[in-house]
């Protein structure tokens, strides 16, 4: 593995952990439904990342925590703290 494969490996060993304690977050809150939203999303990350290894995939990591971010800030700030939710205007 090259420099570039073991940063992408932590990377999404971070979003995995993170999206880990988000979903535990929503089902102590109660919010099913948000939480089956953020599992889904994290189940998707997993089949997308066998697929970028099966296929040999390059995608610059910029790209990757980008993605990665929104996924979370959607699942940690609009579904477990409800900014989502609210109209503030």
């Amino acid at each position: 593995m090259n420099n570039n494969s073991h940063k992408k490996v932590l990377i999404d060993l971070i979003f995995i952990i993170i999206q880990i304690i988000c979903i535990i977050g929503l089902m102590l809150t109660g919010s099913i439904d948000f939480m089956r939203m953020a599992i889904t999303d994290l189940i998707f990350w997993l089949i997308y990342m066998i697929v970028e290894y099966k296929q040999k995939w390059i995608i610059p990591i910029y790209v990757r925590i980008v993605v990665m971010l929104s996924i979370i800030s959607n699942v940690y700030l609009g579904e477990l703290f409800f900014l989502c939710h609210f109209n503030f205007i």
